[in-house]
C-alpha cells in the first residue's frame, strides 16, 4: 500500500512537481479520485513554500537568457564542447 493511504487530515506534505517544489498541509481527503480543482481545495501550500517557489522561479526565468546566449554562440561558432560553469558565471 502507498504511504498516502495513511494520511489524514492536518499531515504535512513535500510534493514535487517537475523541479517545482510544494510544502503543504492537508485540510481533508476524498476517497475517489476527483479532477485537480476540487483536489486543490484538499490542501494549503505553507506560505514560506510558495515564496520560496516563486524566488526559484524568478530565478530560472533570469538565468534562462544567459543559457540561450550561450547555446547560441555555441551554434554561431560550430562549437559542440560541454557547457563550462564558469561560462556562465562570466556573464
Amino acid at each position: 500500500m502507498s504511504d498516502w493511504h495513511h494520511l489524514i487530515s492536518g499531515d504535512q506534505i513535500d510534493v514535487s512537481r517537475g523541479i517545482e517544489r510544494y510544502h503543504c498541509v492537508i485540510k481533508g481527503l476524498n476517497n475517489k479520485r476527483r479532477p485537480a480543482k476540487e483536489a486543490q481545495l484538499l490542501y494549503v501550500e505553507f506560505e514560506e513554500s510558495r515564496q520560496k517557489r516563486e524566488e526559484e522561479q524568478a530565478m530560472h526565468k533570469m538565468q534562462m537568457p544567459i543559457l540561450f546566449d550561450l547555446i547560441e554562440n555555441r551554434i554561431k561558432n560550430n562549437d559542440d564542447g560541454l557547457f563550462n560553469l564558469r561560462d556562465i558565471r562570466k556573464r
